[in-house]
């Protein structure tokens, strides 16, 4: 699960209902649910885990970019180091 805030001003109706985009694995989301207000949108979206695990060596944290398509043609990015 991933909980994506996008900045002040970029509020939901500027986010598209399509499904989000984590990386490593290019992993699509199985669920997603838009929320917040016209001054910040947010994503609460669900991957599936076996894709992810599949993706990564090892143990402990990664780094993740969760990418998702605003209305206008533009993209969005969240990372988490």
């Amino acid at each position: 699960m991933a909980i994506i805030h996008l900045p002040a001003g970029y509020g939901k109706e500027l986010i598209m209902n399509t499904p989000l985009v984590l990386s490593p694995g290019d992993v699509v989301a199985v669920g997603q649910t838009i929320y917040g207000d016209t001054r910040q949108g947010k994503v609460l979206c669900f991957f599936d885990t076996a894709p992810i695990l599949a993706a990564t060596e090892g143990y402990g944290e990664f780094p993740i970019v969760v990418t998702g398509k605003l209305f206008g043609g533009r993209s969005f990015i969240a990372k988490e180091p």
